[in-house]
């Protein structure tokens, strides 16, 4: 019996562990089942990265909007000309300020710098940003 009930604490202990550590835990797994069945991420396979990637760009702005308030977006689309002044200055002036420096830059700065500064100035914020504009 003593054998056995300490055998039983060894694997109380271990589940405590693994609920601690579920998600270091899952992110091994998912590491493991990538190695062994490599195939399905393959660009023609079942999963591959272009659908996941869409999917779930797809999923983050729709549980976004989903957990949103019908006052809070009433209260969002009133605000038309913030909007409008945001995505103005994000998609229009940020660009052109970067497209200026491109063409006007070229005596200060290298070919590699202006065309830094543009890809700066040009590409979209990252997911969360563009979910909270």
């Amino acid at each position: 019996m003593t054998g056995n009930n300490g055998t039983e604490g060894m694997i109380d202990e271990i589940r405590a562990w693994a609920k601690k550590q579920s998600a270091l835990l899952m992110i091994f797994a998912a590491v493991l089942l990538g190695l062994l069945f490599p195939a399905p991420a393959r660009l023609e396979g079942l999963v591959s990265l272009d659908t996941v990637t869409t999917i779930g760009i797809a999923l983050i702005f729709f549980l976004h909007g989903a957990n949103l308030a019908p006052a809070v977006f009433l209260r969002g689309v009133a605000a038309w000309r913030l909007h409008v002044l945001v995505q103005g200055t994000t998609f229009l002036a940020f660009p052109a300020v970067g497209a200026a420096v491109y063409l006007l830059g070229e005596p200060w700065l290298s070919a590699d710098a202006r065309l830094g500064f543009f890809f700066l100035t040009a590409l979209p914020s990252t997911i969360s940003s563009a979910v909270a504009l």
